[in-house]
């Protein structure tokens, strides 16, 4: 009898160690698939790229800024190239703009730019671009004044390299007119009247005369002719003498006083006049 149960004792034990193998291999199993699971959906991090590049712009020329296509245009010095130099950093590699590209964005002239350029137009057709060189553009016919300011992007394979806004030098806010008129006012036909206005920078500097220049125009008010005068400076004050003409109608019309200071940058105002 103590044998029969010795026996059953043993053949419990060792069923109850196959189980707890059975168990501890179950559980083995299970965190492995969840190891794997977790290793295959863990996100990969990209290398980020170490891209250096330097930009600069060139200028050359003048470029209308004020009645282009008109007489009395105003014109500024122009921004005539731009040149982006991949100082380190991978290769840039594409042959197409879908692939690797350099857009450019103007602040003054929006429209300037429709797409982006692919890396040959600035590399001789290169469709590589390797620390050392230089990508270059010329920018004559993009009507680009020197006080822009240029957004520069360039992407390879997708990824963001450089994202750089250029800006021109002596980017400066326009001159700004004060105390303009016209005397006497109304004016009769077939009498004179004088043009007069002060011209001032943004930091209350009056703007004299060289090399600013200050015209108006009286077109409005001798209709199908276009007359353009420069003012003279004299004692702080821009002026100029107009006869209007005996076959003026009576009514009122508008003269536009346009100048363009030191710097190149234009600015325009109208000024009504009544005439009797």
């Amino acid at each position: 009898m103590i044998r029969a149960r010795g026996r059953r004792q043993a053949r419990s034990r060792a069923v109850q160690d196959v189980i707890g193998t059975i168990i501890i291999l179950a559980i083995a199993v299970v965190l492995a698939g969840i190891v794997t699971l977790w290793v295959d959906t863990y996100p990969v991090q990209t290398a980020n790229r170490t891209d250096v590049f330097a930009v600069n712009l060139t200028y050359g020329g003048t470029v209308c800024v004020l009645n282009c296509g008109h007489g009395g245009a105003v014109r500024a010095p122009a921004m005539n190239g731009i040149n982006i130099q991949l100082l380190a950093g991978p290769r840039v590699v594409g042959a197409i703009v879908s692939q690797s590209s350099v857009r450019l964005a103007s602040q003054q002239v929006p429209s300037a730019f429709t797409s982006p350029f692919s890396l040959g137009s600035g590399l001789a057709g290169s469709p590589s671009w390797s620390p050392g060189q230089t990508w270059s553009l010329n920018l004559t016919t993009y009507g680009l004044p020197f006080y822009d300011n240029l957004t520069v992007v360039v992407d390879s394979q997708s990824q963001l390299v450089l994202n750089s806004v250029v800006p021109g030098p002596n980017a400066v806010s326009a001159p700004y007119f004060t105390t303009e008129s016209v005397a006497p006012m109304p004016v009769v036909h077939g009498s004179s009247l004088l043009i007069s206005c002060t011209l001032v920078t943004p930091d209350g500097l009056t703007v004299g005369q060289s090399p600013a220049k200050v015209n108006v125009n009286l077109t409005e008010i001798n209709k199908g002719t276009k007359l353009f005068h420069a003012l003279t400076f004299s004692s702080g004050i821009w002026s100029y003498s107009y006869t209007v003409p005996n076959t003026q109608s009576a009514g009122t019309y508008y003269i536009f006083i346009t100048a363009v200071d030191n710097f190149g940058i234009a600015t325009e105002i109208p000024v009504q006049v009544i005439v009797t």
